[in-house]
């Protein structure tokens, strides 16, 4: 964009309809480009991305900007350093994406002039927080009650969404979401001051009701959620998002999932989501990329309070390498519905009930059933008559195998 910033501004200089505007280059690119709009434009989107790291700690915009007007709703900074939007430009922001090395004081004034914001989503570039005085900071708190998400990635440091997380003054049934690497989780949790981060977190979600789980030994996630058993993440009042991705040998996914889930209180989790992957049937490199089959007895041994499992049906098979682990312990002792859900709409997603207790605890089948229709019914088949390797593997699952 360097060799044509004079024939942008005089595209630019034509154009009066302009209703979402990008612009992604450096400081001495962007800054001509931005200083000659200067004209009334109905703009109701602005991207600024800056890509080099400038000796100077802010990008000034003008204050006649769009003639000093303009109807921007959604924001969007991306810098090594603060961009400094006017006033008046910000009063009618309803989403606002600020990925910018911007402290935490300023931040807060950006957020109060935001009197319309609705969704907000913070990635900071870098760590500007460092030697604040909470006191004063807790002091600044903004009453945002028409925010509705919250949404914070915060790379490497924990801090901003702890602190933000205190600072803002949500409404009840305002939805916040962290999402980080898990290598990033691992890292605060050894800290020796996690447990003073933590319990600010895990009151904030009044514990956890949800959890999906999904990936293999190189990439995967899992998601934590609040709310009933019925609550989507997408509704949940919180939600807690990890990923993993095996880099330079190094695997995080087995002991490092399960010390999450130890650290945040998985207990009281009712309902657990697997799904894997499809695999290639012609190739069998998936193979080595399975998680051991321990992995799923301690998994599952993690979380004793789940009432409804639901499994994808590309997970059955790969799992059932689990089921033949020898002296491995009985699991999900409260477990009372289990869900095979098929990838294609028009097949039918088998469904089981529980009933019994240890050492004897069977599996019914419930024919042709769907969500919403998951009572007993008098033709129920029984696990011994039903010849689905499923059926055999979960009743491994929940009797424990024998060595």
């Amino acid at each position: 964009m360097a060799h044509y910033q004079e024939d942008i501004i005089l595209l630019l200089s034509d154009f009066t309809r302009i209703g979402s505007l990008c612009l992604t280059g450096t400081h001495s690119t962007i800054h001509p480009i931005i200083d000659s709009l200067c004209r009334s434009l109905p703009v109701h989107t602005l991207s600024l991305r800056l890509e080099d790291n400038h000796e100077r700690n802010r990008f000034i915009l003008p204050d006649d900007l769009f003639g000093g007007k303009a109807p921007i709703r959604y924001l969007q900074f991306t810098a090594g350093c603060q961009i400094v939007a006017p006033h008046w430009l910000l009063h009618s922001v309803t989403r606002f994406t600020s990925a910018e090395s911007i402290p935490p004081f300023e931040l807060l004034d950006v957020l109060r002039q935001m009197s319309a914001l609705t969704h907000f989503e913070h990635h900071p570039i870098a760590i500007l927080w460092g030697n604040l005085d909470l006191v004063k900071l807790r002091a600044s708190s903004v009453h945002m009650p028409q925010l509705a998400n919250l949404i914070i990635r915060p790379g490497d440091w924990l801090d901003p969404f702890m602190l933000l997380n205190q600072s803002l003054l949500l409404h009840a049934g305002a939805k916040g979401r962290l999402e980080l690497d898990l290598y990033e989780f691992l890292s605060w949790i050894d800290d020796e001051g996690w447990t003073e981060h933590l319990s600010p977190l895990l009151k904030a979600a009044d514990g956890f009701r949800h959890v999906h789980f999904s990936g293999e030994q190189s990439e995967g996630w899992f998601r934590l959620w609040t709310g009933s058993v019925a609550t989507a993440w997408e509704d949940a009042e919180f939600c807690l998002f990890s990923k993993w991705r095996q880099l330079g040998g190094a695997n995080t996914s087995r002991s490092g999932s399960l010390s999450c889930f130890v650290a945040l209180g998985v207990a009281q989790v009712r309902k657990l989501v697997i799904d894997l992957p499809s695999p290639h049937p012609e190739k069998f490199w998936y193979r080595k990329n399975d998680l051991s089959r321990s992995y799923w007895w301690e998994l599952l041994e993690k979380l004793p309070g789940i009432e409804e499992l639901e499994l994808r049906s590309t997970v059955v098979r790969r799992v059932a390498r689990a089921w033949e682990v020898r002296r491995a312990p009985a699991v999900l002792p409260a477990l009372q519905r289990v869900w095979i859900v098929a990838p294609e709409l028009d097949l039918l997603s088998p469904q089981y009930a529980i009933i019994g207790d240890l050492p004897s605890r069977r599996i019914i089948r419930l024919p042709n059933s769907t969500v919403g229709d998951v009572t007993l019914l008098p033709e129920v088949v029984s696990v011994e008559k039903d010849i689905e390797n499923v059926s055999s593997g979960l009743l491994a699952l929940l009797q424990g195998l024998a060595g």
